[in-house]
């Protein structure tokens, strides 16, 4: 009952899954119950539109009385927002979904996306997955977003977006700060007395660079905080991106 690729074969080799064991197909399903996946923070305050996308499955089987919900929230999950809800089994291979955030609630920092899958009462197999999870931002950036567990010797994803050929660079510091420099659109976030370049990349096509790179395995880096913001160059213009921050845990 779960699904035996992921959406986009070759994209990454992950899916969120509510199970993915061998066996009979009610040994590793939903059962009395829910089973729940909520999203990182996202931080849509000052972009341009939004549009949200991503790639479910949905199996039940026996019983058809079973719904799989998707929920958006802006304010960090004190309150959530339905924007999908599959209440039949006809839909038991990948289907995308989109929808454009601003349609649905204000754009904010604390953007949440929720999805429920229930056996309730316990009477079904029910299986859900989740793939290719992504947000479009229409506007020319640049915008930073920083994906990942941030511990030791872990992956973690920096995104900046664009203009394809704009030259970016990320800046770190361990304090924040807030700097107006003239010959560049923004301000400087961070404290200008720490900064220091982390690495460099030009946008590619696609409007989007994203960069993976793993935490050094070094105890001293647990608990530091670094603040992160990227400059970017684009025919003779600078501009700064918003701030984000990584805590080592």
């Amino acid at each position: 009952s779960a699904p035996a690729e992921d959406a986009t074969l070759g994209a990454g080799g992950q899916a969120w899954v509510t199970g993915n064991g061998g066996g009979s197909a009610g040994e590793d399903d939903v059962d009395d119950g829910i089973t729940t996946l909520i999203s990182p923070r996202i931080d849509l305050s000052g972009v341009g539109p939004a549009l949200l996308s991503y790639a479910r499955w949905y199996a039940d089987h026996t019983e058809f009385d079973d719904v799989l919900e998707v929920s958006l929230s802006n304010d960090d999950g004190q309150s959530w927002t339905p924007i999908d809800r599959v209440t039949t089994n006809l839909e038991v291979e990948w289907r995308t979904t989109e929808v454009l955030v601003e349609d649905v609630l204000p754009p904010t920092d604390e953007m949440r996306l929720r999805v429920v899958a229930a056996d309730d009462p316990n009477n079904s197999i029910v299986e859900a997955a989740l793939d290719d999870l992504r947000v479009t931002v229409f506007d020319e950036g640049p915008r930073i977003q920083v994906y990942g567990t941030a511990a030791l010797d872990t992956p973690i994803t920096f995104f900046v977006n664009g203009v394809p050929g704009d030259q970016f660079t990320w800046w770190l510091s361990p304090f924040t700060g807030l700097l107006n420099i003239p010959s560049v659109n923004g301000p400087l976030l961070l404290d200008l007395a720490t900064l220091n370049p982390f690495f460099s990349g030009v946008i590619g096509p696609e409007r989007i660079q994203a960069t993976t790179l793993t935490l050094p395995d070094d105890n001293a880096l647990l608990g530091i905080t670094v603040y992160l913001q990227v400059l970017s160059l684009r025919s003779g213009q600078k501009f700064f991106s918003n701030r984000d921050d990584l805590t080592v845990e």
